[in-house]
C-alpha cells in the first residue's frame, strides 16, 4: 500500500517514519539555534566568535530543514524546542570551555546517527541533498569542537567551510 505526499511521491506506508525523522532534525536545530544564540547573548571575548558560527550553523540548516519539513507536511513543536535549546544553554554556560566541548561532542554524536538515518531515508527523493547537508553539518560541529577541545590552530575550519558551501 502506498500514498501520495505533497511532494508528489509516491511512498510506502513508511512515511511515518521519515515524518518522525524529520520532525526530530528540524526540532534538533530549532533547539540548537536557540542554544547557541542564548550562549552568543552571554558570552564576550574570543569565546563568542565560535558560539556565533555556530548559531549560523544551526541556522543555515534549520532553513533547508524547513523546506523538507513543508514538503512532507511535518509539524514541530518550536516552542518546545526553543525552550528545550534554552535550558541547554544554561547548563552548558555554566560548565568550563572546555568541558563544555566535551560535553557538546557527545550531543552531537548522537544527532549524527538521527542525520545519518534521516539522509538514508531521503536518499532518492528530491530532498536526498537536504538530508547529506545534514549529516555534514553535524560533522563540522563535531570536528569543530574536538579542534576547540584539542587546542588546534584553526578550529573553526569545519565550520566555515561548511558555511562557505550552504549559507546564501
Amino acid at each position: 500500500m502506498t500514498e501520495q505526499n505533497r511532494a508528489g511521491e509516491t511512498t510506502p506506508v513508511e512515511t511515518h517514519e521519515r515524518v518522525a525523522i524529520i520532525r526530530k532534525a528540524l526540532e534538533g536545530e530549532i533547539i540548537g539555534c536557540a542554544m547557541y544564540r542564548e550562549m552568543v547573548d552571554h558570552t564576550s571575548g574570543a569565546n563568542k566568535t565560535p558560539l556565533e558560527l555556530l548559531y549560523e550553523l544551526e541556522r543555515v540548516t534549520a532553513e533547508a530543514l524547513e523546506t523538507v519539513a513543508a514538503r512532507y507536511e511535518v509539524a514541530v513543536d518550536r516552542d518546545a524546542a526553543t525552550a528545550e535549546g534554552l535550558k541547554l544553554a544554561a547548563e552548558l554556560l555554566e560548565q568550563p570551555w572546555e568541558t563544555m566541548w566535551s560535553e557538546i561532542i557527545g550531543l552531537a554524536d548522537d544527532y549524527l546517527g538521527y542525520f545519518q538515518h534521516l539522509a538514508a531515508a531521503l536518499e532518492g527523493t528530491e530532498s536526498a541533498a537536504v538530508g547529506r547537508q545534514a549529516v555534514e553539518h553535524e560533522e563540522a560541529l563535531i570536528e569543530f569542537a574536538r579542534r576547540e577541545v584539542g587546542k588546534a590552530s584553526d578550529p573553526h575550519a569545519p565550520l566555515l567551510d561548511y558555511l562557505s558551501r550552504y549559507a546564501s
